[in-house]
Order: C-alpha cells, then structure tokens, then sequence
C-alpha cells in the first residue's frame, strides 16, 4: 500500500514537509479543504491499463486530512461491467485501528454516479479524533464499455490557499462597484429636469416614477422632504468629480450617507423649522457647491 496518512491522530506517519503543507491548507474554508497539491509528485495524475487504474504520486487533502501516495502510484482494480459508471474515491476514517488505514483508495460503481453513494459524515466535531468518522471524495470518474474503462475524468481540484481568498475578496469588490455603475447608468438614462423644484417626495413621484429632483443650478443644497421609511440614491458633481452616495434620512436627525467619490464627499438630511433640506458636503465635513445633483428613491 502506497497511501500513506499524514495528519491524523496516529504518529507513526509524521512526516516534517508534508505537516508543512496542511498548515498551509488552514488558509481556506476548512469545510472545503479538499484538493491536491500543485508542484509535488505527480499530482495525482492516473492512467488505465486494462481493468486498474493507478493514481499517481502526489499530496492530497480531504476534509483538511494531508496524505501522500508515494512514487510508483495506488493501483485500483475495477470489476468491468459495461454501461455501468464509477467513481475512484478517497476515503478517511478520523479514527481508524490502524494508523496506516486512515485513509484508502478504491472503486465503486454504480448505474449512474448519483446513484453512488458517498459518506460525508462531519469530521470536524467534537470527538472525531476518539470516534470514527468517515468522508468519502470522488478523485475521478469514469464510465465503462467495450469491456473497457472509458471517460475517465479527474474530479479533486488544486488546493488554491490564500489565491482562493483572492479571488473571492475580488469577486465581492467587483460585485460592488458593478452595483454602483448600475445605479449611475440608472440616473443618467433617468433624469427628470424639474430644476429642484418639487418639495416633497410625493411632488417628485408625479414627476417621475422612480427619478425625481435634478437641479443644474450650482448649490449647496437642496430643499425637498424625503421619507424617513426610505432610502435615496443621489449622484452629484462637485470640484468637477462625480460621486454617488446612498442616503437613509432619519426624521429630525443628520444621517450620512456612503460614498463611492474618490474625495470623501457625502450628503446629509437636515430637518429645521419645517424645511427639509439635502447638503453636500466634501472630504473635510464643509457644505460644498455642487453644479447638478440627481436624487432617485432606492
């Protein structure tokens, strides 16, 4: 047997620079600590002779259990039965009686592969290391006919570590900023021209049905009563860059917006003696001219 378990309970396997590597399995979502090891051995690459397949050398994580196939492979031999399908599944047992057994490699077949069943017991609780837990992950698929294996397909992914991350932290970014070009393509294919002169919600609303009070009149705010039940997203121009900003007014309160201008600007809503105002402010807390501003109910 080839298989070796790294990173179990049993210590008859340590192995220095394989420990090095699970550390570095700790950098992903732990629920989702499968995968091979880019760069060592032969990744696990596998070739068909006849009825067994052999799954090269290679390190290897399931459920965040390191194990390693030395040189020369883990061979598996596959009882041939043509229209059938298969999987070649590793297979950990957090406490297995033997060290050397915490983690095998085998074939199961089946009519389809969702008719395969796969044990995905939770190997992270309390207790796993002194009750026997069993997970099972497909490595490859493969089909059979012509009393041959066919099809074969390599299903575990690289361990991406911290490029994972990346990539995810990148994904949420640009979901932001595709939101906030929606929001501006919104307003510039919406504008209502109305000079600022609606002074209250309800008034913009017969003007337009979602956009409502553009002004092109260089201010430094506007006077309109907004719903406190509501939220707002106003899109201005001010020391010649363009900003937008979402406001949540707050009857008889100053609440300030965020915003997405490269200068800090935002907005607040004032209530003084029945008048209802907007203000522009920039980067330092100071009312600030505009030269338009698009205001449009969230």
């Amino acid at each position: 047997m080839s298989i070796k378990p790294i990173t179990y309970q049993g210590l008859s396997n340590f192995r220095a620079n394989l420990y090095a590597l699970e550390v570095r399995s700790r950098f992903i979502d732990q629920n989702a600590a499968d995968g091979y090891y880019k760069g060592y051995g032969d990744e696990l690459a596998a070739v068909v002779s006849a009825n067994v397949i052999t799954i090269g050398s290679g390190a290897f994580l399931v459920q965040g259990r390191l194990n390693e196939i030395d040189a020369g492979g883990e061979a598996i031999s596959v009882t041939i039965q043509n229209g059938y399908v298969g999987y070649i599944i590793a297979r950990i047992e957090t406490y297995h009686s033997s060290d050397t057994e915490n983690c095998t490699i085998f074939a199961r077949t089946g009519t389809t592969l969702e008719a395969i069943t796969l044990s995905k017991e939770d190997t992270y609780q309390k207790g796993a290391d002194s009750q026997n837990k069993v997970y099972e992950l497909p490595l490859y698929s493969f089909s059979m006919s012509g009393g041959a294996i066919t099809d074969l397909k390599k299903l575990i992914q690289p361990v991406e570590e911290s490029t994972r991350t990346r990539a995810i932290a990148n994904e949420a970014l640009a979901t932001i900023k595709e939101a906030y070009a929606k929001i501006e393509e919104m307003l510039e294919q919406s504008y209502v021209e109305n000079a600022g002169t609606a002074k209250n919600a309800d008034e913009a609303a017969s003007l337009s049905e979602k956009f409502f009070c553009k002004t092109s009149i260089t201010k430094k705010s506007i006077d309109i009563e907004l719903n406190t039940k509501k939220s707002y997203v106003i899109s201005f121009c001010a020391n010649n860059s363009f900003h937008t900003v979402i406001l949540f007014p707050a009857s008889g309160t100053t609440t300030h917006s965020t915003s997405s201008g490269y200068y800090g600007y935002y907005c607040k809503y004032t209530y003084d003696d029945g008048v209802h105002t907007i203000l522009f402010m920039n980067g330092e807390g100071e009312n600030c001219e505009v030269t338009y501003a698009y205001i449009r109910e969230l």
